[in-house]
């Protein structure tokens, strides 16, 4: 199973020369796991505790220091920046998190699982044991510290490894792809 994990995220399982995509779908139908989502839900955070419908963050202050002013005064401009734009706050949710705020950790915990179901679909393609599960892209490689939060929700009955890439996302994901399904 290759899985990329940056802006976006996609996964591709590979078994006897076949291929399956799961997700991958862009950012208005992917429910979460990409810097993209995270970027996102933390923005949302935000405008959730401004309008009350949320709990107070300490993403708000994050957010709005790398802004230089509110969330609200700047949807014009995350809107024009668009998905890497959005992306580009997935940082500050992660340390966020690791500070021990509330919702930021409730953003990541889900936000990994939703990554466990696309590799979940493609243990259940693969429908094997000993699984190699390939990670690439931006958002994973330069945070480890998802990989557990990640296990945590794949299913138990099959057995897997786990490994970083570190050849550039998709051409470093189909070579692994290619290389994986020769074993």
């Amino acid at each position: 199973i290759i899985m990329i994990m940056g802006t976006g995220i996609s996964g591709f399982a590979v078994i006897d020369g076949f291929f399956k995509q799961i997700g991958g779908w862009g950012q208005l139908f992917d429910a979460g796991g990409s810097g993209y989502n995270l970027g996102r839900d933390g923005i949302y955070a935000v405008l959730r505790e401004f309008d009350g419908t949320g709990e107070p963050t300490a993403l708000t202050e994050m957010i709005e220091k790398r802004l230089g002013r509110s969330v609200k005064d700047s949807l014009g401009s995350i809107y024009d920046g668009g998905k890497k734009y959005i992306a580009s706050f997935a940082d500050l949710v992660i340390s966020t998190a690791e500070a021990g705020d509330n919702v930021a950790c409730r953003i990541i915990e889900n936000n990994m699982l939703e990554a466990a179901k696309i590799i979940n679909a493609g243990l259940n393609f693969i429908d094997g044991k000993n699984v190699k599960i390939a990670f690439t892209g931006g958002l994973i490689t330069k945070n480890p510290q998802l990989f557990p939060l990640i296990a945590k929700h794949i299913k138990s009955k099959y057995t897997y490894s786990m490994e970083k890439i570190t050849d550039e996302p998709v051409l470093g994901a189909l070579k692994l792809a290619m290389r994986l399904d020769k074993t």
